[in-house]
């Protein structure tokens, strides 16, 4: 079913140029924290599908800060959790960088864990492992996200990631 799910979402998004699709995540991801109950599973392998563009991806990432960080650390989990091995690296990558960026040390290392062992040259376990690693704090985040807004908005398009 999941797998279905995630065909369906290819299909419906696969005509969308990159400024669309970065829009698309950043309405899918507000619309996902703005339920109760999280993204339903097909809006979930929307998620998944339109993070297989790291730039896209990145969108979701961007719209993170320290004092959300949680709630985009549950709409990832749900979306881990919907998401065939196919396209789960990349909501993996976000589940983590939420995890660091809310302090979640535990959650982060099972995200590079999990990253390390099913996609071993994924960028962005990379990235985390090294967070990890070096023990950086997520009062770094505050640092890095300003760089990270105004990058997406270059490559995709999109303005007022917050």
């Amino acid at each position: 079913r999941l797998r279905g799910l995630v065909a369906l979402a290819r299909g419906r998004l696969s005509g969308l140029d990159r400024s669309d699709a970065a829009q698309a995540m950043a309405d899918e991801v507000r619309a996902g924290l703005a339920s109760p109950g999280g993204p339903d599973e097909a809006a979930a392998a929307r998620l998944a599908v339109l993070a297989l563009d790291l730039a896209v991806r990145d969108v979701g990432w961007a719209l993170v800060s320290r004092g959300t960080a949680e709630e985009h650390q549950r709409l990832w989990a749900r979306v881990v959790a919907g998401s065939p091995p196919e396209v789960a690296s990349a909501p993996l990558g976000l589940l983590g960088a939420t995890a660091w960026v809310g302090g979640n040390g535990a959650l982060l290392n099972c995200c590079v864990e999990r990253l390390e062992r099913d996609d071993p040259g994924y960028t962005m376990g990379r990235l985390l492992a090294d967070l990890s690693e070096r023990a950086l704090p997520p009062s770094l985040w505050d640092e890095l996200v300003g760089g990270l807004r105004a990058e997406v908005g270059a490559v995709t398009g999109l303005r007022g990631l917050h």
